[in-house]
């Protein structure tokens, strides 16, 4: 009986041991952590205020955080500014949006989001669609600039049939969640 309170004091002294090495340094870690974000949320907020003017207004934003703020063009430059990742940008950008930091507004959204007998532009392919996929979208003309309708809906809204450059292409939801568009207007 002896013998295994002793070896329970000792397990629990060498627990203690190496909580009291390995907590301060991860107290450090989180510490730091929380430092680097709030500079880059600091420097994050320097930049879009600097963006405000002219044809810069929206390149602070992030091609993920994009998705969220509507604004998509110039995706690069926070996350080239502040020398991060996109998806470390873009959750910067869903973080100051939700903390009412700022809120961008632009008239950009998803091709899934348009309804039947509406009209939109081509503006972007996301970049998280890469590979034979992206090639196919853009083969089949879902470049910059073109102008598209949407013609027709399944029964279970899912595949959507769109009229782009004079063909009909039916896209399943999870790819048209991939092209940015601007809306037009219902057709005439």
């Amino acid at each position: 009986m002896t013998e295994t309170m002793g070896a329970l004091v000792i397990a629990l002294a060498l627990l203690a041991a190496t909580a009291g090495l390995f907590l301060p340094r991860v107290l450090r870690w989180r510490r730091a952590r929380q430092r680097t974000r709030r500079i880059r949320t600091a420097d994050a907020l320097e930049r879009k205020n600097g963006c405000e003017s002219g044809a810069d207004k929206h390149k602070a934003s992030s091609n993920a955080g994009a998705r969220n703020a509507g604004a998509s063009r110039g995706g690069a430059s926070l996350a080239g500014t502040l020398q991060i990742m996109q998806d470390q940008a873009a959750h910067l950008m869903d973080d100051m949006e939700r903390g009412g930091l700022f809120h961008v507004e632009c008239d950009v959204s998803r091709l899934s989001d348009l309804t039947r007998g509406e009209r939109g532009q081509v503006v972007e392919i996301s970049s998280q669609c890469r590979g034979l996929e992206r090639r196919r979208l853009l083969d089949l003309g879902f470049l910059p600039g073109a102008e598209l309708k949407v013609e027709l809906t399944s029964p279970g809204g899912d595949p959507v049939a769109y009229r782009i450059r004079g063909a009909l292409i039916a896209l399943r939801k999870e790819q048209a969640d991939l092209i940015q568009i601007r809306r037009l207007g219902q057709a005439a």
